[in-house]
């Protein structure tokens, strides 16, 4: 429901465990989002925005739509209990989907 902006770009992120399997009820987060940005999870494998999703599914994949191109950092709480799961830092590019992999990591 929002044109992109060529000056912004796009992540995709997937969460997995400890044995790197996808991990399902994982929220997301990025100090990087504005007002332009929206959040998405891929529920079943469509883009799905909160309030409807928001939390990965067993597939373990989110993400942030129209970032400001720069450095980010992405990072996942399990939404039952918000513990801490890990975070990644990465880089937005102006035009591009940027594809990031969170994994437990400590604070």
């Amino acid at each position: 429901g929002q044109d992109p902006d060529p000056t912004r770009g796009t992540a995709i992120v997937l969460v997995v465990d400890c044995s790197d399997v996808a991990a399902g009820g994982v929220r997301l987060e990025t100090p990087n989002a504005d007002a332009d940005t929206v959040p998405f999870y891929l529920i079943n494998q469509a883009p799905t925005m909160p309030p409807t999703a928001t939390a990965t599914d067993k597939d373990g994949f989110g993400g942030f739509y129209n970032l400001p191109a720069s450095s980010a950092v992405v990072r996942a709480f399990r939404e039952e209990d918000d513990a801490y799961v890990g975070e990644s830092s990465f880089q937005i590019l102006a035009n591009t989907i940027s594809f990031v992999q969170v994994r437990p990591t400590p604070q």
